[in-house]
C-alpha cells in the first residue's frame, strides 16, 4: 500500500463496547443512537439497521478542521452487509453538514462500495464523480475497507488489495480535490432535516 494510506489513521479511533460509543482521541466526542432502539453491541463493533444509526452528539468540527488543514485522510473499517439491495447509496459512514452537503460518504449501492468526496468540481454532495468499487459486497462476509485520499488521488483497498474501481458521473476536469471546500458540521440536534438512507 502507498504511504498515504496511513497518513492520519489515528485521528479518530472509535470504540464500540459495552454500550459506549466514544472517540478515543476526543475529536468526535461521543456517538448517540438516532431512530429505533439500539441493537446489541458486540466487541469490537456494532450492528446497524435501516431504522437506527449512530450520529455525533455534538459537532464534528474539530475533526473537519483537522482534515481540512491536512488535505488528506484515511478511513479504515471492517464492514459486512446482509442486504445487497441497498440503494442511493446506503451510508456506512459520512461526514456532513446535512443530507445535501456531505464532505464525504462511504456507502453501499447494491453489491458495490461507493465513495463520494466533496470538491469544487464534484459538487456539494460529492456526486460527480462517484468512485465505485464493484462487487465488494458480493457475500455477507466481513471485509476490511481502507479508503485513502492524498490530496489528489482517491484509492480503495479491500482486504489489503487495491481494488479496481471506476469513476461514475462527470469525468472531465475532475482535478485534485480540495478539502478546504468542506463545510463544518453541525451538532446533529441542530441539523435542519433527517436524511433518509
Amino acid at each position: 500500500m502507498p504511504a498515504f494510506v496511513y497518513a492520519i489513521i489515528l485521528l479518530v479511533s472509535l470504540r464500540f463496547a459495552r454500550g459506549e460509543y466514544r472517540d478515543q482521541w476526543g475529536l468526535l466526542l461521543r456517538l448517540v443512537w438516532h431512530g429505533g432502539h439500539p441493537p446489541a453491541c458486540y466487541e469490537p463493533g456494532v450492528e446497524l439497521g435501516g431504522g437506527n444509526w449512530l450520529v455525533t452528539a455534538t459537532s464534528a468540527g474539530a475533526l473537519t478542521r483537522q482534515l481540512m488543514s491536512r488535505n488528506e485522510f484515511t478511513l479504515s473499517m471492517v464492514v459486512a452487509s446482509h442486504d445487497s439491495s441497498q440503494v442511493r447509496p446506503a451510508r456506512i459512514v459520512s461526514l456532513s453538514l446535512d443530507c445535501g452537503e456531505r464532505n464525504f460518504t462511504l456507502g453501499q449501492q447494491g453489491r458495490d462500495l461507493v465513495f463520494r468526496l466533496r470538491t469544487p468540481r464534484a459538487g456539494r454532495n460529492g456526486t460527480h464523480p462517484t468512485l465505485v468499487a464493484p462487487d465488494v459486497f458480493d457475500s455477507d462476509q466481513p471485509r476490511q475497507i481502507v479508503i485513502g485520499y492524498d490530496g489528489s488521488r482517491r484509492s480503495i483497498f479491500v482486504d489489503g488489495d487495491r481494488h479496481q474501481s471506476r469513476l461514475e458521473g462527470v469525468l472531465s476536469g475532475v482535478g485534485a480535490a480540495f478539502l478546504r471546500y468542506w463545510r463544518e458540521t453541525l451538532p446533529y440536534a441542530k441539523r435542519p432535516v433527517v436524511c433518509p438512507s
